[in-house]
């Protein structure tokens, strides 16, 4: 219901999650077969939103604030946006309960790699938001492996409300994300019902009058080409450690 909350109602349209778990759908006129997509009947009749998953997206940032930054989000956002795309090498990895796509691996484990004496909190704030959109990262390269066409993107969840990690996902992804000001299932719900009393012609007409776009965040072309060479890295710890965590 939160993808026609936030006004997706064609092929092609797209939401970004940061949510307790991570999630990027594209609604689309079929199912995909994949074994990390789910696919989810939309509203709209004969439509889908298959959907990868990062298991572990605003979950490790509530985390990361009760373990080891120990202030509220918005006082840790604060100076970690004075620290540079990149967190000077430190990277963090999200798998604090597994992973979904692209691994389906129960086994792997979240790490902090690249930890010097110059780090600083504010360091480590950064690289957990970095560190999860590199994990959104894979999930976008397998819709595109897979050729799901993605139009309009749209941010949602309650991740979506700093705009920190706005700026962070769509620098990674290289995508430009609007976010909406209302983004809950109920919203969708009320839509829906909206449209089954008569008051709207049909689901398009109710997201075009009711939907109102909050912000857009457009990538900033020197941080993508910095998170182009991260994501590299990324990749690598990923391969390096995946082992050792299976034994």
């Amino acid at each position: 219901m939160e993808v026609f909350a936030a006004g997706n109602v064609e092929p092609g349209h797209s939401t970004v999650k940061l949510a307790t778990a991570g999630r990027i759908c594209v609604v689309t006129d079929r199912p995909v077969d994949s074994p990390f997509i789910f696919n989810y009947r939309h509203v709209v009749p004969g439509l889908w939103y298959p959907g990868t998953a990062t298991a572990s997206c605003a979950a490790s940032y509530r985390w990361y604030r009760d373990a080891i930054g120990r202030e509220p989000f918005a006082q840790l956002n604060i100076p970690a946006e004075q620290i540079a795309p990149g967190s000077d090498g430190l990277m963090f990895h999200p798998y604090l309960n597994g992973e979904l796509t692209p691994y389906n691996d129960p086994d792997l484990k979240g790490s902090y790699t690249g930890i010097s004496s110059i780090h600083t909190t504010a360091h480590f704030t950064r690289a957990t938001l970095e560190g999860v959109a590199m994990s959104l990262k894979d999930c976008l390269n397998t819709l595109n492996g897979l050729g799901v066409e993605m139009k309009r993107v749209r941010i949602i969840g309650g991740g979506a409300k700093g705009t920190l990690w706005r700026q962070i996902v769509a620098d990674v992804l290289g995508i430009e994300m609007q976010k909406v000001k209302v983004d809950d299932s109920s919203f969708g719900t009320a839509m829906l019902t909206a449209v089954g009393i008569g008051w709207f012609g049909s689901f398009a007409e109710a997201a075009e009058t009711c939907v109102q776009i909050d912000s857009v965040s457009t990538p900033n072309p020197e941080n993508q080409k910095v998170y182009e060479n991260l994501f590299k890295k990324y990749k690598a710890v990923h391969d390096a450690l995946a082992p050792i965590y299976r034994a």
